[in-house]
């Protein structure tokens, strides 16, 4: 497959600019900062390419910073704050009283879902996360899934 060269688009890498997106979780897991050895969660987002937005296709990092030792509480989620992992629970629609027995498998749980979320910029023109909520535009079912609804009555068990 060929391209054709075009310097307008050798510009500097570019942020995503300041405003709210619709965005699928495309991944987390957990990473460190290599100068500092600072450890976080590292949730990685894409602004979705099927809802009328700007910056489609874009990625976003949304880093979900560990406790300092001196600031951890006993409800502290793998040293992350329990409300920033709720948070996003909350916004990715993960059921109420959902058990998980390891943070993997939270990682698991949020990949593939959709949430809103409201960025602003940085000094240095990363694009931060500001806040997250529910998506205002559900994604559509994947092709060939089919929802069927059962009566417990007909069950053998």
């Amino acid at each position: 497959m060929g391209f054709k060269v075009d310097y307008s688009q050798a510009e500097q890498k570019r942020y995503v600019q300041d405003g709210d997106y619709e965005v699928i979780i495309r991944g987390a897991s957990f990473n460190t900062i290599p100068t500092t050895g600072t450890e976080y969660i590292s949730v990685k987002l894409t602004v979705r390419s099927d809802v009328a937005q700007p910056e489609q296709g874009e990625e976003i990092e949304f880093p979900l910073w560990k406790s300092r030792p001196e600031n951890a509480k006993a409800s502290d989620i793998e040293g992350v704050p329990a409300w920033r992992i709720q948070q996003i629970s909350k916004a990715v629609q993960l059921p109420e009283n959902l058990e998980l027995p390891t943070i993997d498998d939270w990682f698991v749980a949020i990949r593939d879902r959709a949430m809103r979320v409201t960025t602003k910029q940085d000094d240095k023109g990363r694009a931060k996360v500001q806040r997250v909520e529910e998506s205002i535009a559900p994604p559509p079912m994947k092709p060939g899934f089919v929802a069927v609804k059962v009566n417990d009555e007909e069950l053998p068990f």
